[in-house]
């Protein structure tokens, strides 16, 4: 039998097209590379904003060497990610 592991984030664009994918902090830590993020992909309410050039492609590539299928479900546009944070 096959075992599927999925896994389905959502994607953030602000406005100066930079990008950052909302993951749990236990999905974070599964993937082994908690202890690397940068501090361009900060946590908030049980959530890490992965920026996309570093942090994320770190995380993916580990998730995808523990047998994960990695992908976004959604994105969502922003103006300004600092803002956004205020909200979440």
């Amino acid at each position: 039998m096959t075992d599927n592991k999925e896994k389905i984030y959502t994607l953030i664009e602000d406005s100066m097209c930079h990008q950052w994918y909302v993951v749990p902090v236990e999905d974070v830590y599964e993937s082994g590379v908690y202890d690397r993020i940068s501090l361009y992909s900060p946590q908030r309410n049980g959530k890490i904003y992965l920026e996309e050039n570093f942090d994320f492609n770190m995380f993916y590539n580990a998730m995808i060497d523990k047998g994960y299928d990695v992908s976004a479900n959604k994105r969502i546009s922003i103006t300004s990610f600092e803002e956004f944070l205020k909200t979440v």
